[in-house]
Parts: C-alpha cells; sequence; structure tokens
C-alpha cells in the first residue's frame, strides 16, 4: 500500500513538473537572422561525467534555456544520453572517459540574452524523476554582431541519497558553470567550418555565480 502511494505521488509529481516545463519553454522561438542581417554566435556546451557502473547515473535530459530579454523569444540547448547507447555516444562532439559533452554553436541577433531555465529528468517509461529551475532568476549575457559569446561549459551532476528504506537514490542535481573555452571553440570550429566564425572575435562572458542561482546553476568557483 505504502508502495503504492509513492509510486502515484511520484508519477504525480513528474506530470506537473513536466507541465510547468513545456509552459516555461512555450515561449516564441528564437529565429535564425537570415544571412543579409547582422548577428554574432553564442557558443556553450553542456557536459557530464559518467562510468559504466557509476552511481548516480546521471539525468537522460540536460537541458539550458535562455531567452531575447527584449522579446521574450526563446531556445534551449540539451544533452540527451539516453542509455547511452552507440547512437547517442555518436552524437556527442567528445566523450573521453567519463567525460561526455556536446558543444551547441549558434547564430543570434545581437541584443541582450538571458539563461532563465535549467532542467534535468529522466522518463523510464513507467516513472519519471526530474529537477527544474525555480522560476524568475535570470544569468543575462549580450551577442554583438561578428561577435563570439562564449558563456561557458554547464556541466550536469547529481546528487547520491537515501529513501526512507535506505535504499541508494538520486537525490538531485546541479549545473556547475564552468570555463572550457578553448576546448569548446575547437569544437564548435571543427564542426561549423564557416570562416567568418573562425576569424570572430571572441568575448567570454562566463558568469560568475553567488550561492545556487535559480535553485539549479551554481559556478565552479562557488563550490
Amino acid at each position: 500500500m505504502v508502495r503504492r502511494l509513492f509510486i502515484r505521488l511520484s508519477l504525480t509529481l513528474a506530470v506537473l513538473g513536466l507541465m510547468t516545463a513545456c509552459a516555461t519553454l512555450d515561449a516564441p522561438r528564437l529565429s535564425d537572422p537570415s544571412p543579409d542581417e547582422p548577428a554574432g554566435w553564442l557558443v556553450m556546451s553542456v557536459s557530464l561525467n559518467y562510468e559504466s557502473g557509476d552511481f548516480p547515473v546521471p539525468f537522460q535530459s540536460n537541458m539550458v534555456g535562455y531567452r531575447s530579454r527584449d522579446t521574450g523569444a526563446s531556445a534551449f540547448h540539451r544533452l540527451f544520453t539516453g542509455y547511452f547507447s552507440e547512437r547517442r555516444l555518436a552524437e556527442m562532439d567528445l566523450v573521453d572517459g567519463g567525460l561526455h559533452a556536446q558543444v551547441f554553436a549558434r547564430r543570434l541577433a545581437p541584443g541582450d540574452y538571458e539563461v532563465y531555465y535549467g532542467y534535468m529528468g529522466t522518463d523510464a517509461g513507467t516513472a519519471q524523476q526530474f529537477v527544474q529551475s525555480n522560476r524568475d532568476f535570470s544569468i543575462p549575457f549580450s551577442v554583438q554582431a561578428g561577435e563570439i559569446t562564449y558563456l561557458g561549459n554547464f556541466d550536469a551532476r547529481v546528487f547520491e541519497g537515501r529513501n526512507r528504506l535506505g535504499m541508494k537514490i538520486r537525490s538531485g542535481g546541479v549545473f556547475v558553470v564552468g570555463d572550457s573555452m578553448d576546448r569548446d571553440l575547437e569544437l564548435a570550429k571543427a564542426r561549423l567550418d564557416d570562416s567568418a566564425f573562425n576569424r570572430a572575435p571572441v568575448s567570454r562572458q562566463v558568469p560568475r555565480l553567488e550561492g545556487l542561482v535559480g535553485g539549479i546553476f551554481t559556478s565552479e568557483t562557488a563550490r
């Protein structure tokens, strides 16, 4: 009986959380500037460390959302691990031992932007588990025409805990923001093969966060 109630409660919370996530990301989509419009680039990465047999296992979906501070139009970048299948590993830009990283480089119109959402979740079919950011927070950054904005590496980490029965469980997660600019730019340039991107100056805008921003983001130096 207790087990059934626990499962029902977990599923209810998961559904509510997924509904909130959908509502949070249900804003107008950021559109790509046309080739003749002024634009800069946003470069960032999402990573995690995991080797087979480790516990706790990372969340499958690790997502960072950002939006225009002027229009509210939004986008997100996601590292999806699945079950670390060969297909998923092949989609990643870097797999080095336990390190798995996906680098994202996108043309954006010049302007002011903000990271406003973070999400980590796993859907096993019969049960879901997730953590997500609080509402009403902002990690600001800007994009200039002809310039690369480097926002940092968002490393997804999970915490180990125990349930009421004393069993080990995955109890939460956090994105630790650090600076892997040289690595990320090298990977982005190899993939894009864009001469304008290769020549563009870089504005390093890795945030220095105090405490736990939005309940899910912190800085490498703040730990």
